[in-house]
């Protein structure tokens, strides 16, 4: 027997599953589950509480590991796109921590991978693998110089290939 609650009245939806050996216990879709335990009434009990915390709002440690979460999840999907399509004779990408400032003034931690592409040419080609546009960035970097660079982003997680912009003078 399986209680399934409507999802138009609490946020996370909790149901109270039966096993015919394990007995009764609420799982809610967020991931979370109790205890098993015997009886219908107290797995109840902690889909209820469940709700309860769930309804509360999230305090700036839930907010943190939160982000720390959706940072794993992006450097998964990552890690899976560089072992699917990066080889050995490819520059090796370099990572730099970074940050992002959101309208509503949170910071969240971001990292970049960086690949240093030496010629126009080399860069191009990564492009093409990251499947992105090269653009020239619109301001020199504290040194003076101008870079080309091309991006893919995985969420918080970026790879960015980058050259020196070839300038020429009028």
């Amino acid at each position: 027997m399986t209680t399934v609650l409507s999802p138009t009245e609490f946020d996370d939806l909790v149901q109270v599953v039966h096993h015919k050996a394990l007995g009764h216990r609420a799982e809610c879709w967020c991931g979370w589950a109790s205890t098993w335990c015997d009886d219908y009434a107290t797995a109840d009990e902690a889909a209820n509480d469940h709700r309860e915390v769930a309804r509360m709002p999230a305090s700036d440690l839930d907010a943190t590991l939160s982000g720390l979460l959706d940072l794993q999840d992006d450097l998964a999907d990552t890690v899976m796109w560089l072992a699917e399509n990066w080889s050995s004779d490819l520059p090796v990408p370099y990572p730099y921590p970074r940050a992002d400032y959101r309208d509503n003034g949170d910071c969240v931690p971001c990292l970049v991978l960086l690949v240093y592409c030496g010629t126009a040419d080399r860069l191009a080609e990564m492009a093409d693998l990251l499947a992105c546009p090269v653009v020239l960035d619109p301001a020199p970097s504290r040194s003076g110089r101008r870079f080309e660079v091309a991006t893919r982003t995985f969420g918080r997680v970026s790879i960015e290939a980058f050259a020196v912009a070839e300038t020429t003078e009028s």
